[in-house]
C-alpha cells in the first residue's frame, strides 16, 4: 500500500472513546467512510453526542448496527475500527483487520469499583491493538491426488501504541474517561503513518478485556471497608447512576461526594458512614424515597438522614 494514499476505514464509534479516535484520524486525512453508531448503555452514564455532529460536519454516512453489515462489506475498508463500541474482535469485514481502543467506559468503572489502582493511585493503560482477519479457509478439494492447500498464517497481531496515565486518588470514570479519550486520540494520530506503510509496531499481545462495571457493584457495602466504599462512589459520580447504600424501609442513600476521616469527631452522625475498618463522612447525597415513589432529595451538609440499614 501506498504511504501517501488515505487509509479507508468503517469506524463503530461510542462515547467519548469514538469520538476522540475519529477526530485522529480525520486529522490526518485519513478516509473515514462511515461511523456505526449505538443505542446509548444506562451504564455508560449521559455524556454529549458529539459524534452526530462531527459526523454531520465531515458529511460521514452513519449506519445502525443492524445496517452495518452488509454496507461494510459493501464498502470494504482496509480497517475496521472499534473505538469504543465493543464490536467484540470481529475482524472479518476489513482487508487488514480491525483497530481496537481500550479502555472502554464500563471497564473503566469496572476497575474502579474492584479497586485496580489501590491506595494512593497507580497506573492505567490505554492501548490501540490490531487484529488481524481471519486467514481464508483453504479450497475444499475431494481429489485423492490432488496437493493439500494451506491457509496463510495470520501476520502478527496485538498492541501497537499504548500509554500509561497516572491514576489519582481524586481521579473518578467521568475524568478519566476524558484522559483516556485524550490519550486515544494521540495514540491513534501517531500511528496512522506506520499503518499506512504496513509496518506495524507490535509491542505486546492483546491485552486481556477488562471485566465491565456491573450494576451490583454501585452498592457500598460497610462491612467490605472504607477503600471499597470510596471506589463505588469515584465509579458512580456524575454523569452516572449514583453509588447507594440501603437505608431500610426500601429506601435508598445515594452518595455523590465521600472522604474517608479520621474519626466521627465534630461530624454529624447522620453524615457519618461507619465501615469495618474506618469512618466515612458523607458529603453529598441524595435520599430516595422507598422504591416505587417520590423523587430524590440532595443533602449537602447536615440535616437528618437515614442510617444503613435503619440504624
Amino acid at each position: 500500500m501506498s504511504p501517501s494514499r488515505p487509509l479507508r476505514l468503517v469506524v463503530f464509534a461510542h462515547h467519548e472513546l469514538g469520538h476522540a479516535g475519529v477526530r485522529a484520524l480525520l486529522a490526518r486525512r485519513e478516509d473515514v467512510l462511515a461511523i456505526v453508531r449505538r443505542a446509548d448503555d444506562p451504564l455508560e452514564g449521559r455524556f454529549p453526542d458529539r459524534l452526530a455532529p462531527l459526523a454531520e460536519r465531515e458529511r460521514i454516512e452513519v449506519l445502525a448496527p443492524a445496517d452495518a453489515a452488509a454496507r461494510v462489506a459493501a464498502l470494504a475498508p482496509d480497517f475496521v475500527a472499534d473505538f469504543g463500541f465493543g464490536l467484540g474482535g470481529d475482524t472479518t469485514a476489513a482487508t487488514r483487520g480491525t483497530l481496537v481502543l481500550a479502555p472502554r467506559i464500563g471497564a473503566l468503572r469496572g476497575a474502579l469499583t474492584r479497586g485496580a489502582f489501590g491506595r494512593g493511585g497507580g497506573l492505567l493503560e490505554v492501548t490501540l491493538t490490531h487484529l488481524r482477519p481471519p486467514a481464508p479457509l483453504p479450497a475444499p478439494t475431494h481429489a485423492p491426488t490432488h496437493a493439500p492447500t494451506h491457509a496463510p498464517m495470520p501476520a502478527p497481531a496485538g498492541v501497537i501504541a499504548r500509554d500509561a496515565l497516572a491514576v489519582g486518588e481524586e481521579d473518578d470514570a467521568f475524568t478519566l474517561a476524558h484522559r483516556v479519550a485524550a490519550a486515544a486520540h494521540d495514540l491513534v494520530h501517531a500511528v496512522m503513518p506506520a499503518l499506512r506503510r504496513g509496518d506495524l509496531p507490535v509491542l505486546a499481545p492483546p491485552p486481556p478485556e477488562i471485566p465491565a462495571f456491573r450494576p451490583e457493584e454501585a452498592r457500598i457495602d460497610p462491612a467490605r471497608g472504607v477503600r471499597a466504599a470510596c471506589d463505588a462512589v469515584r465509579a458512580c459520580r456524575e454523569p452516572f447512576e449514583a453509588a447507594w447504600f440501603d437505608a431500610g424501609g426500601g429506601r435508598r442513600v445515594f452518595v455523590r461526594e465521600a472522604h474517608p476521616v479520621a474519626s466521627a469527631e465534630g461530624i454529624d452522625d447522620d453524615r457519618v458512614l461507619r465501615c469495618a475498618d474506618g469512618v466515612l463522612r458523607l458529603d453529598r447525597v441524595e435520599l430516595a424515597a422507598p422504591r416505587g415513589g417520590g423523587a430524590r432529595a440532595v443533602h449537602r451538609g447536615g440535616g437528618a438522614m437515614p442510617r444503613p440499614g435503619g440504624a
